[in-house]
């Protein structure tokens, strides 16, 4: 990995390193969803093909058992038992905790800027309908926004602390050079939702950094809370791949922890 020590910092700061307690042997090996874990790890995979979503969301009502599916696939991937190249892989989890810290509910600020020429209608409406869409649709933001609105992640300003915590996180997993997997379990809490929970809206932010590949992440929610707040965002929804936790055929009583 090529992250410095400096960069480094807002990783241990901001995230749990599941990696590093998945090699302390913390973790006890969950039977009963190899299928899920199975489609988890396939949608990884795809980070090098472009025309497909590598960013897998893990939709389940039980919050336990997302992080239990996570936990699993990070302990199979310490193991050796995940398909190559993703052993080499560091799983960070979002620290909710640390990235509000000491953070009023007054920091939900963020401001939307206008594109700089007016939008070809026509073309937007036929973008979905090409056979290289998601091409197509890139191209369309790039020349229908201002750079501010589809900035770098260097370029981009963050309008209170708590956004700036999450673009320094961002630029260290984007340092890592794919290194880096990044798990944001009630996803939707990025997106504004839930105010009382969360007090920030990182939705440009986070379609900035999907969009260039900047960073990969697995998000975790509930089949709910996806259809109300994510579904409905075509330009974050189309980043991220459904991943439904369900038991397997041959486990039909759910999970089993081996202690």
């Amino acid at each position: 990995m090529n992250t410095s020590l400096q960069d480094s910092f807002p990783l241990e700061h901001y995230g749990h390193n599941l990696t590093r307690l998945a090699r302390q042997g913390v973790f006890s090996p969950l039977r009963g969803y190899e299928t899920s874990i199975t489609r988890l790890f396939q949608i990884l995979l795809q980070r090098e093909d472009m025309k497909r979503k590598c960013n897998p969301i893990l939709l389940d009502l039980d919050e336990m058992r997302r992080w239990r599916v996570v936990i699993e696939a990070v302990r199979q991937m310490v193991a050796g038992e995940a398909p190559d190249p993703l052993p080499t892989r560091q799983v960070i989890a979002l620290n909710y905790e640390a990235l509000f810290s000491e953070v009023s509910t007054s920091s939900r600020t963020h401001s939307f800027v206008a594109p700089l020429q007016p939008l070809d209608k026509n073309e937007w409406e036929l973008a979905p309908g090409d056979s290289g869409s998601e091409e197509v649709l890139e191209q369309l933001f790039l020349k229908s926004f201002s750079k501010r609105w589809w900035p770098t992640l260097e370029d981009w300003n963050p309008p209170n602390e708590p956004l700036a915590r999450l673009q320094r996180l961002f630029l260290a997993v984007r340092q890592s050079e794919g290194q880096v997997l990044l798990f944001v379990n009630h996803f939707q809490w990025l997106l504004g939702a839930e105010p009382q929970r969360s007090p920030i809206d990182a939705s440009h932010l986070l379609k900035s950094v999907l969009a260039r590949r900047d960073i990969q992440l697995i998000a975790a929610c509930t089949p709910e809370q996806y259809q109300q707040y994510i579904e409905r965002d075509a330009a974050i929804s189309r980043r991220l791949q459904e991943c439904l936790i369900r038991p397997d055929e041959k486990f039909p009583g759910g999970m089993q922890v081996i202690y």
